[in-house]
């Protein structure tokens, strides 16, 4: 299947009369296996939840063709990823409720992008992501153009329909689409002095059955004043709810090549991140303020250490998340060595963790393995305690291809005994072709 994938891009190519100087083409198959709880299929009160033992055999196709000669468009880019599914035992989750067929599939991205007006246009049309200003990685079927003007100054935007969960009814509070309507659309109006100043100005709406599912307006800025120092900062303000849902501050100072420091602040209201019609909003929290920093230190070469700690602040109180996590590489690149300590108290619950990992390349064989175990300061369903191992081996089969092969366990508050396994192969590879003139 795979070799023909290149093939496949050749025919599609063909059909267009174009021709693209590079072609990248991936492929993974995966087998995974793990138990999955359900509600019980009866009202009994002994029986509160049921286990379900899930293998699906997964397939993930990409396609990438770039700079696609034709007599009209400028770097011309074809984008296709998708995904096809079988169930080999009960059905997951994520394919939902109502989904009856042990096959599934989607579409993920499909696209075309290119440059117009000796590259004072770039369209890009057809499935997907649009991350510019506000969108929030808006999953969309539709269009997007950005246009250049001099001075620095740029226009994009955006239309078309909000891409809804493959398995879930369009327009439910089960989409996961961070937008939800029938219409979405938006743009961002920005300037640009290179080298140490961005500033931009964004617009995003959604209507959904009729009515406005969102309605922000958003910020966002860069300045470099100096080479080592640079402040980020970011708002996105609800013009329906007269609230702001999202603000960012943040600024990195890269001291020496050893030691680096940032601190940040961000304001997050997440009713405002769910469409205004949706349930869900009832059950979010009100409102979070979140402010730290990190350190980051490179005493020797091969070590590195990093300090984050960040004060939380929620309307039933304030919290604290702290970690400390080093890396160092023993012997070679090729060995890692690390561990993690993390502490985090909220108002509903906190946890301390204690992590250790290690990877090892050995030629063509790649290995790791990670331990990780918690300790809650309130019982989960009676316990305190989660254990958790994961480990790894990979094999780099040549001509593209790579197997990898994992397996997880261990005991957790809501698993006595937990077994996952997921074995996976890659196949990777970049075509380059030049016409012979």
């Amino acid at each position: 299947m795979r070799i023909r994938l290149a093939a496949a891009a050749a025919l599609v190519l063909a059909s267009t009369g174009a021709r693209a100087d590079t072609v990248e083409v991936s492929s993974t198959t995966m087998l995974m296996g793990r138990q999955e709880f359900r509600l019980p299929a009866s009202t009994s009160v002994s029986q509160t939840v049921e286990l379900r033992t899930v293998v699906p055999l997964l397939e993930l196709l990409s396609l990438s063709a770039r700079d696609i000669q034709n007599p009209v468009v400028e770097n011309l880019q074809l984008e296709l990823s998708t995904w096809g599914g079988l169930e080999l035992a009960d059905h997951r989750w994520q394919p939902g409720l109502g989904q009856s067929s042990d096959f599934s599939g989607d579409l993920d991205l499909a696209y075309v992008r290119g440059d117009l007006f000796s590259r004072a246009l770039t369209v890009r049309l057809g499935r997907q992501h649009v991350v510019e200003g506000n969108a929030r990685m808006l999953h969309l079927d539709g269009v997007d153009a950005a246009v250049r003007l001099p001075a620095n100054l740029g226009i994009s935007g955006y239309f078309g329909k909000p891409v809804a969960s493959r398995f879930d009814a369009v327009g439910t509070d089960r989409t996961t689409n961070p937008t939800r309507g029938d219409y979405a659309g938006g743009g961002r109006v920005s300037y640009l002095l290179p080298g140490w100043f961005e500033a931009g100005a964004s617009f995003a709406w959604a209507v959904d059955h009729g009515e406005l599912s969102r309605q922000d307006l958003g910020g966002d800025l860069r300045i470099t004043p100096l080479r080592a120092l640079t402040l980020n900062g970011f708002v996105d303000y609800s013009l329906y709810e007269a609230r702001l849902a999202e603000g960012t501050a943040m600024a990195t100072w890269q001291m020496s090549r050893k030691l680096s420091l940032a601190a940040d602040y961000s304001h997050l209201e997440p009713d405002l991140f769910l469409p205004r019609d949706s349930i869900l909003a009832v059950f979010s929290n009100g409102k979070q303020d979140n402010v730290g920093g990190t350190i980051h230190l490179a005493p020797c070469l091969g070590v590195g250490v990093d300090g984050i700690y960040h004060a939380l602040f929620e309307p039933g109180g304030t919290g604290h998340d702290a970690r400390l996590k080093g890396t160092v590489h023993p012997y070679s690149p090729y060995t890692t060595v690390g561990g993690e300590l993390r502490y985090l108290h909220n108002t509903d619950n906190g946890y301390s963790e204690a992590r250790l990992f290690g990877g090892q390349e050995l030629g063509r064989l790649a290995l790791t393995l990670d331990l990780q175990g918690f300790y809650f300061e309130q019982r989960v369903n009676g316990e305190r305690t989660s254990l958790l191992a994961t480990a790894t081996a990979g094999y780099d089969l040549g001509g593209g291809f790579r197997a990898q092969v994992s397996a997880a366990g261990g005991a957790t508050p809501f698993v006595s005994d937990q077994l996952e396994f997921m074995a996976k192969l890659v196949y990777n590879q970049t075509y380059h072709v030049r016409e012979v003139r």
